[in-house]
């Protein structure tokens, strides 16, 4: 637990010091990566809820689809098409849902003691 704590403590303060800035260029494609870091983090915390959490699958998923959303965000520049309006909202919308789940599984485990019935309509790779 104090491994990422202490990690992210490390970075903040690493840039910083270093007054290191992100390209204007760059900035919308890392905005989009960070969405994708808050998916994936939400999804892994949904995942050690329900028993089915993988380190590996995390960490592959991070990355497939952050490559994925900033690849489809610049092929949608090339087109002069806004993807990445595209790639927040679909996003934001698997957030929203593991975040209710997340919801739903802590609520039940502080009130009842247990965890909820798995929802089988939700179709997670995590």
């Amino acid at each position: 637990m104090w491994l990422p704590i202490s990690a992210l403590v490390a970075g903040f303060l690493l840039v910083h010091a270093t007054q290191f800035t992100v390209p204007e260029a760059l900035g919308r494609y890392l905005a989009l990566c960070l969405v994708a870091g808050l998916d994936s983090v939400v999804a892994g915390a949904r995942a050690h809820l329900e028993g089915r959490y993988e380190g590996t699958s995390l960490l592959l998923g991070f990355l497939a689809t952050s490559v994925f959303a900033v690849s489809l965000a610049s092929l949608g520049d090339l087109l002069g098409l806004n993807l990445l309006l595209a790639v927040v909202v679909a996003l934001g919308l698997r957030l929203f849902q593991n975040l209710t789940v997340l919801r739903a599984h802590v609520v039940s485990r502080f009130l009842h003691g247990r965890s909820p019935a798995p929802d089988t309509r939700a179709a997670d790779v995590l």
